[in-house]
């Protein structure tokens, strides 16, 4: 039975989140454990009402197939102090699908595939962060060739997932070769750009200036 309408589901992860989890249980939530991603997604679909917290543990993402959100931010971290070790350029594209609460996980698949297709480039990184929210970077890549490239993301995934309404919005970040770049800057830059695609309506590529990069 549920507590005031709100259920948590983990991916179950004895390492990471059992603090957040033990705070939230002990104010009233319920706490359900499933063993992979597509389980809990299930349960979102068959309750509509829940809230879903998920915990990734894992460096590869179960569902689509992509690398998580833990080889993500360990990419990163590698891919900023080798741009500033080997003096290129680095940029970084957050995308999200537009308006989806609820996602199926076949729409996820076919997102992913979408989006793997294009990014094709040696090197380049391709990661599920969230329920559905992707992430990007391209090592040796400016700011307006980021743009590009997330331009050609957007216009597939709208052409390919036509038939389910789906859309997806990018906030782009880039650094250069002069800048030493916090990850949480870099990672910011982009937030803050998605979130103006995302207000202009979705469906949209966005630029955002690093704030507080040191040249």
């Amino acid at each position: 039975m549920k507590a005031g309408g709100k259920r948590i589901v983990s991916l179950d992860d004895p390492s990471r989140g059992r603090a957040l989890i033990d705070r939230l249980a002990q104010s009233g939530w319920t706490l359900s454990h499933v063993k992979d991603e597509a389980e809990a997604l299930a349960l979102l679909e068959a309750d509509s009402a829940a809230t879903i917290l998920f915990i990734e543990s894992t460096l590869r993402d179960s569902l689509t197939g992509l690398h998580g959100r833990v080889a993500f931010e360990e990419t990163l971290t590698a891919e900023l102090g080798r741009a500033l070790r080997d003096c290129r350029s680095l940029a970084l594209l957050l995308g999200e699908l537009d308006g989806t609460d609820q996602v199926s996980p076949e729409v996820l698949r076919r997102v992913a595939d979408a989006l793997s297709a294009t990014i094709s480039r040696p090197g380049d990184f391709l990661a599920r962060v969230g329920l559905g929210r992707f992430a990007i970077l391209l090592p040796g890549t400016h700011l307006e060739g980021a743009s590009v490239v997330g331009e050609a993301l957007r216009q597939t995934v709208e052409e390919q997932l036509r038939d389910s309404a789906v859309t997806v919005s990018f906030g782009v970040s880039a650094v250069d070769a002069r800048q030493s770049t916090p990850s949480a800057a870099f990672l910011a830059a982009a937030e803050k750009a998605l979130h103006v695609a995302r207000l202009r309506g979705g469906n949209a590529v966005v630029e955002a200036a690093l704030e507080g990069a040191k040249s």
